[in-house]
């Protein structure tokens, strides 16, 4: 490895994603969720990456957020390429992209840089070494605005012991062959299925690696690379991250991961009580993480965070949701959280989507819908928002025209084989999912002018594009 990559490796470029979860409407739910008051602030907001990739993510929020500041930092110049690229094919003029080490900017804050009300950390903790994992915090202390959110995602204790032996073999398949990127931990996926198939008693006191070896068949190469191949690749618990991050100011408010806040309302009575009666707040996070076998966190700081309700501030029960995937009213609804296989059957679900079939509707609204099942509304609304069903309304809904201009620059993209699947929509301040068949489809409408053509299919014009006429992808 080259010393400018501090043992992170560049052998390929990083995945084009991008998650919702860094959303700074998602973060202020989150942070509500979790019984803190997030920053006041309408459209006007400033909001960091510390580790961008490919900027793909930061182009979809800042079209998302037009009067809102967007900065993408990162130390790969590809990645800042694609940025700029993107963001000027678009004529987005509210985000920025630089080419910086963090080693160098902990060292000299530049003052042009400031601080912010947002600053988002993905992919970089856990895949860092112990020097920058120290540097990121420095940064945070200098680039977090008084209220200030910070989102960090990591992979976490105890979930991710089992996945200890891929990524040391990894490693080492890399450093003692001519397998380089991807293709060492393919190798090293490949070793794994023989050990197993020989009867291994590894596999007997982690059986949880043979399932992650199968659920990493077939992956995209990039991921593979990235995610397993960084020198000081490690997992954390919650109170270590929680321990750092003190050294910047930053306090716990919440998980970015919806679900998660509900966790222990949801654990058997005797675990509940296990953890509720700890008197240290990290180690009742530490302890569910153990509970459920957590393997990866996605946690919301704040600098100052203040209880919910001790400043006058706007309910987030007035929040406007909207209905940001189509739901089949007659089979049940199934998804994952931390703490298990979720299922809703329609008499749980389909109130809430009928309701918003012809728009937003508030959190207090839906609340008050006849609910004849043992689900308290609740849990029914945050796990529908968790599972991707619904989408909470940004604090000030941007400009559709901006939103529709990068989504045209995707859509053509996506066509011409660029491996784009989100587009940004403006009523959310965020970006939904869209596959390629959709995005070529959305492309074929707005180059007819937004014309009804034969080609067409009547799903897409009846169910899709409304839905993303209501949530601001297109006018």
């Amino acid at each position: 490895m080259s010393d400018w990559s501090h043992g992170y490796d560049v052998s390929t470029e990083y995945s084009y994603g991008f998650y919702r979860e860094m959303g700074p409407d998602w973060l202020d739910l989150c942070a509500w969720i979790g019984g803190f008051d997030p920053p006041r602030r309408q459209g006007s907001f400033r909001y960091l990456d510390l580790g961008c990739g490919q900027g793909f993510g930061l182009c979809l929020l800042a079209a998302a957020n037009p009067k809102a500041e967007f900065v993408g930092i990162d130390f790969q110049p590809e990645h800042i390429a694609h940025g700029q690229g993107l963001a000027e094919a678009a004529g987005l003029s509210n985000v920025r992209f630089i080419q910086a080490d963090f080693l160098d900017l902990a060292a000299d804050w530049p003052a042009d840089l400031g601080t912010f009300e947002y600053v988002v950390l993905h992919g970089i903790l856990s895949w860092v070494s112990p020097s920058l994992r120290d540097a990121v915090t420095t940064c945070l202390s200098h680039g977090t605005a008084s209220g200030g959110l910070v989102y960090v995602s990591y992979n976490a204790h105890p979930g991710c012991l089992s996945t200890i032996p891929l990524q040391h073999l990894s490693q080492l398949i890399r450093k003692s062959s001519d397998k380089q990127g991807a293709a060492a931990v393919e190798a090293s996926i490949s070793l794994l299925d023989r050990l197993s198939a020989a009867g291994a008693p590894v596999f007997q006191v982690l059986p949880a690696l043979k399932a992650r070896v199968e659920a990493l068949k077939g992956r995209d190469k990039n991921y593979l690379a990235h995610e397993y191949l960084t020198e000081s690749w490690r997992p954390f618990w919650h109170s270590e991250v929680a321990g750092r991050f003190r050294r910047a100011e930053l306090d716990y408010v919440g998980s970015a991961t919806m679900a998660d806040n509900l966790t222990t309302e949801f654990l058997p009575p005797a675990l509940h009580q296990a953890v509720t009666e700890q008197e240290s707040a990290e180690l009742r996070q530490d302890l569910q993480d153990l509970i459920i076998n957590q393997a990866f966190r996605r946690d919301i700081y704040c600098r100052g965070a203040t209880a919910r309700g001790t400043r006058n501030s706007a309910s987030k029960d007035t929040l406007p949701v909207y209905l940001a995937a189509s739901v089949d009213r007659a089979s049940t609804l199934s998804f994952a959280t931390s703490f298990g296989q979720v299922s809703f059957d329609p008499a749980i679900f389909t109130p809430t989507i009928d309701a918003l079939r012809n728009g937003a509707k508030s959190l207090a609204e839906l609340f008050r819908l006849p609910n004849a099942t043992p689900w308290q509304p609740r849990h029914i609304l945050l796990l529908l928002l968790h599972a991707n069903v619904l989408a909470p309304e940004a604090a000030e809904p941007g400009d559709i025209k901006i939103a529709q201009r990068l989504n045209a620059v995707i859509a053509r993209a996506a066509t011409e084989n660029a491996p784009y699947e989100y587009l940004a929509a403006a009523r959310l301040g965020s970006a939904i999912q869209a596959n390629a068949s959709d995005l070529a489809l959305l492309r074929n409408w707005m180059e007819s002018a937004g014309g009804i053509s034969q080609s067409l299919p009547p799903a897409f014009l009846t169910d899709t594009l409304p839905r993303w006429q209501q949530l601001g992808v297109v006018e």
